[in-house]
């Protein structure tokens, strides 16, 4: 009896799929793997567009309290309303804090969250060659501000936290200067906290940056609020993570050719 010949050979199929998908020309989205923004909120501007006038003598409203991102990422929606609150709440001098250089760590792509707490995961992408035409998703950011308002103590305090920044398309250019670019806040609710204006941005190499003026957004009009009405200034800088170099993917697809050609042989075993 002759003796059966039986077949070695790896699968064409399966190698061929392995090519397809590795010399694909599809590119794939850049990401952002770290990052900080940081605003500058001029406290006079602020109060003077807050239509509030409950107690004489005290801003419309003014920063209270700043909770730093490793902070803010470890507290619930409750400690951060109530921590650090002063004893006298008519003292708005001595509660004041300084509004420059306030800032917010992205965040990566899972995040705890505790009671209440909706600290947001960074889901954003892009092509870099077209980043506002491509961007998607959202950028999550540690970190929150109390403000105080000028209406009866003591629950007249106003949170915008467990932010995102994100772009939509469908707001760039409606007012001159608008670019789009938006700070959303989380805690509580959602809601546009800042629109940011006459952005000028910077993509070069691992490096994002974002930078321009910052306005008060939709979400404090219930709060007697001027939507749109300049505030400060911010800035945007983050590192980019590349995806896999086109290079990369041929030089893999080339190896994945030489592994499917040495597989095309059979021998006999008897």
């Amino acid at each position: 009896m002759q003796p059966l010949p039986i077949n070695l050979s790896k699968p064409k199929s399966t190698a061929l799929c392995v090519i397809a998908v590795l010399c694909s020309g599809s590119a794939a989205a850049d990401t952002l793997s770290s990052g900080v923004l940081t605003l500058n909120i001029d406290p006079a501007e602020l109060a003077a567009n807050f239509s509030l006038n409950t107690i004489a003598g005290i801003p419309s409203i003014y920063l209270e309290h700043y909770f730093d991102p490793a902070t803010a990422a470890q507290l619930t929606d409750s400690q951060i309303l109530n921590n650090d609150t002063p004893t006298n709440l008519l003292d708005w001098q001595a509660n004041t804090i300084l509004s420059n250089n306030l800032q917010f760590t992205v965040n990566g792509p899972s995040v705890a969250q505790f009671a209440g707490n909706q600290n947001q995961p960074t889901t954003f992408s892009f092509d870099p060659s077209d980043l506002t035409g491509s961007a998607s998703g959202q950028i999550g950011l540690s970190g929150d501000l109390r403000f105080r308002l000028d209406v009866n103590p003591p629950t007249n305090r106003m949170i915008t936290g467990d932010l995102t920044l994100g772009f939509d398309p469908t707001k760039e250019d409606q007012l001159p200067g608008l670019s789009g670019w938006t700070i959303y806040n989380n805690y509580s609710y959602n809601a546009d906290a800042y629109d940011l204006f006459n952005v000028t941005t910077t993509l070069t190499g691992n490096e994002l940056n974002l930078a321009g003026t910052l306005a008060l957004g939709s979400g404090v009009v219930p709060m007697k609020g001027t939507q749109d009405a300049v505030i400060g200034s911010f800035t945007f800088d983050a590192s980019v993570a590349l995806p896999v170099p086109a290079a990369g993917k041929l030089f893999a697809g080339v190896l994945a050719l030489a592994w499917l050609r040495s597989g095309l042989r059979s021998k006999t075993i008897g």
